[in-house]
């Protein structure tokens, strides 16, 4: 049996558990085990002197695993200055760093320390596709095709419709040009992967790929294996009503709006090739 997996799906069919007081995330396999995440990964646990399990008290998500169990397991080198976790994966991985800095610090290394320095202490870049409003034309599920908006940003998404949508709540907070209601949803996970960014609902696990490009974001879902564009280099449109009292935008909005989305479709990622639209 497997004790390490680098992917979430790759783990076996179970459940997930609450996360702990230090943010790792526990996982109860149906056959028992559980799963912490570490660094690079998921990573089985297994109590010393190979104590069992008692599955007995597993039923409850809430109540199902005594994470002092897997404390006890960790000595006082497991948290940092700050009292933060980190597993012992990471920490072997960072083993030699304090004996590098030292060197350093007594001018072994001389000049290249301030090298070594930037990169520990520099910070992770944002991603990219934070704090642009990508937009979209498509149905909203109501049988009526309207214009929305969604902004990523750190820890949270917002996401825009017509004043008029169903969509919109009861008492919206609509933005200055009094054509929008905006409503903030679930936020996601979201992880560089080098060619795109993982996004992730941490509460429905599943996950979509977004594929960042200049003009706008391919969106594809590998579960359904279908993608979506989206654009980004566009103006906020004005809206205009219609003769149902509904809000859409100007056709002048709209053809600007294809031509840039034909563009992004015309630069999708080779997962779109067998995919289909939505």
């Amino acid at each position: 049996m497997r004790n390490h997996v680098s992917r979430w799906e790759d783990l076996p069919p179970g459940d997930w558990l609450a996360n702990d007081e230090h943010g790792v995330h526990w996982y109860r396999a149906d056959d028992g085990s559980h799963w912490h995440s570490v660094d690079d990964g998921y990573r089985l646990w297994e109590e010393e002197n190979s104590k069992s399990i008692d599955n007995s008290k597993t039923q409850n998500q809430n109540k199902d695993f005594n994470y002092e169990d897997f404390y006890d397991d960790y000595d006082e080198d497991d948290y940092d200055d700050n009292d933060t976790y980190v597993s012992r994966s990471f920490r072997r991985k960072k083993s030699v760093l304090p004996a590098f800095l030292m060197l350093i610090i007594i001018g072994v290394l001389g000049a290249s320390g301030y090298f070594v320095y930037d990169y520990i202490t520099k910070e992770v870049p944002v991603p990219e596709l934070y704090g642009e409003i990508y937009w979209n034309y498509a149905d909203n599920g109501f049988d009526v095709e309207e214009v929305n908006g969604l902004l990523f940003q750190q820890e949270r998404i917002t996401r825009f419709y017509p004043k008029f949508s169903e969509m919109c709540d009861d008492d919206p907070l609509i933005d200055e040009s009094g054509y929008f209601c905006i409503r903030e949803v679930t936020a996601l996970n979201i992880w560089d992967k080098g060619d795109y960014y993982e996004a992730c609902d941490p509460e429905l696990i599943t996950c979509i790929h977004l594929y960042v490009q200049e003009k706008g974001m391919t969106i594809y879902d590998p579960e359904w294996q279908n993608c979506a564009d989206i654009v980004s280099s566009i103006e906020k449109p004005e809206l205009v009503t219609d003769e149902n009292d509904r809000l859409n935008p100007t056709d002048e909005w709209m053809d600007e709006y294809y031509q840039i989305k034909s563009e992004i479709k015309y630069e999708r990622p080779s997962v779109c090739d067998e995919s289909f639209d939505v």
